[in-house]
């Protein structure tokens, strides 16, 4: 029984996390440990283990017992290891859980993912002894699985905020600081100086990479496990948070900067210890589903499909002879498409990468699109010939064609190869730019 609390896991109820650790009447030694573990408030010591703890220097039984009752100041009844033969059991509000997205090591990811454990539900039907007889799963694999159940029990991974509001944002954004409290201090320097640059301005990877003595290489692998690390701790509990921003810029047709994210900051008088380039950057990595317009818009060579909702778009601004809102423009753009509608984040990501159109904000939430006079006319993309039409490579007098405009058929000759597959063509073309 002593083992088993041994490797119990600490847990503080969140209405005590905040109290300062300096309050209590605690031994020099004890002070001591708690320093080297860089630990200022009870929150601090939540999801430590007390054998984790007692690997410090000079932190033997005695300082552990101390501790001990120094936590059950907090928590009478502190949770113990789940038992041995009973069915592990999870709360409903995490029954939907991935492992992949939960703060574990990737033997113990490969290890439920193997075996079935694609969700946490599908835990109820196992038992710590049950993980006993599996590949790749010792003692301290299975040690990580009861920690994880405890905090799961707990409520750490529940929710911060039931639904979204711009005026309440400080609670919705506790679990996201947290996680970057959390990391490194070199690792923090350094996304700040990726994302924000410094007094001198913007700073590339390499110069970055000079600063801390490590290659360019390694300033990217830093960058995918900051995100990989800030996802895990905090996406869950900010899932609902999340998915309202996202439900917010699709309602509004509007995407997510920095400066619509300044805004509702001052809308709920929060004040934050990262800037607003770093929120946006890192809650757009957390859900795909946000439009992020990180620093306006960004050209790129476009897609087909983004091709055709430019062409769209401009002959909608064409038609109307003046700039239009975003919402407005994309309503035109789904009524000019038909059942090719575009989805609000499409044509979000179609107007930010293409050149022929420009986008003012007013407001940060009210974006006005218009034409960019030095581009011409955008050219409507024009489908390519599927394989099921011919079974050879593409003639080039069919390849010729497709350039064509529909003026131009009469002028193609009756004798020219392939007559009848280009008239087919350029018919089919005709069709298409009437639906």
């Amino acid at each position: 029984m002593a083992k088993t609390t041994h490797h119990a896991t600490i847990v503080i109820p969140p209405d005590a996390r905040g109290q300062v650790l300096t309050e209590f009447s605690l031994s020099n030694r004890l002070a001591n440990v708690l320093r080297a573990l860089k630990a200022q408030q009870l929150g601090d010591l939540h999801g430590f283990t007390f054998q984790e703890i007692s690997r410090y220097r000079n932190c033997g039984a005695v300082t552990i017992a101390e501790l001990r009752r120094l936590i059950e100041k907090v928590c009478p009844r502190p949770p113990d290891a789940v038992p041995a033969n009973e069915f592990f059991a999870v709360p409903d509000y995490a029954r939907q859980f991935r492992p992949s997205d939960l703060p574990l090591s990737g033997r113990l990811t490969n290890v439920l993912e193997r075996n079935g454990v694609a969700r946490l539900a599908d835990l109820r039907k196992f038992t710590p002894h049950d993980f006993k007889r599996l590949a790749d799963c010792g003692r301290a694999t299975r040690a990580e699985l009861v920690r994880l159940m405890v905090r799961v029990a707990a409520g750490e991974f529940r929710p911060a905020v039931p639904s979204f509001s711009p005026t309440q944002l400080a609670p919705a954004l506790r679990p996201l600081d947290e996680a970057l409290a959390a990391l490194d201090e070199d690792w923090r320097k350094m996304l700040s100086l990726y994302l924000d640059g410094d007094s001198s301005g913007p700073l590339t990877t390499l110069d970055i990479a000079r600063r801390f003595h490590v290659t360019r290489a390694r300033i990217g692998q830093i960058m995918l496990l900051i995100v990989e690390k800030i996802r895990k701790a905090a996406a869950l509990r900010m899932r609902a948070c999340l998915d309202g921003m996202a439900d917010y810029c699709r309602e509004q047709v509007c995407p997510f900067s920095p400066a619509l994210f300044a805004q509702w900051l001052a809308q709920s008088d929060t004040s934050v210890p990262h800037s607003p380039v770093t929120y946006v950057w890192l809650l757009g990595k957390m859900n795909p589903a946000l439009p992020v317009w990180l620093h306006g818009q960004g050209f790129r060579q476009m897609s087909e499909r983004e091709s055709e909702i430019v062409w769209a778009l401009a002959t909608v601004l064409r038609a109307n002879g003046k700039a239009l809102p975003l919402q407005e423009a994309w309503k035109l753009v789904c009524a000019n498409l038909g059942a090719r509608r575009p989805h609000q984040r499409e044509f979000l990501a179609a107007v930010k990468h293409t050149k022929e159109l420009t986008v003012d904000f007013p407001t940060p939430g009210t974006g006005i699109v218009r034409l960019q006079r030095r581009y011409g006319s955008p050219v409507r993309p024009v489908s390519p010939i599927g394989r099921d039409e011919f079974s050879r490579p593409l003639p080039s007098s069919l390849a010729i064609a497709r350039t064509m405009s529909t003026e131009q058929q009469n002028i193609i000759p009756d004798g020219t190869p392939h007559h009848a597959a280009i008239m087919s063509l350029l018919a089919d073309r005709v069709k298409r730019m009437t639906q």
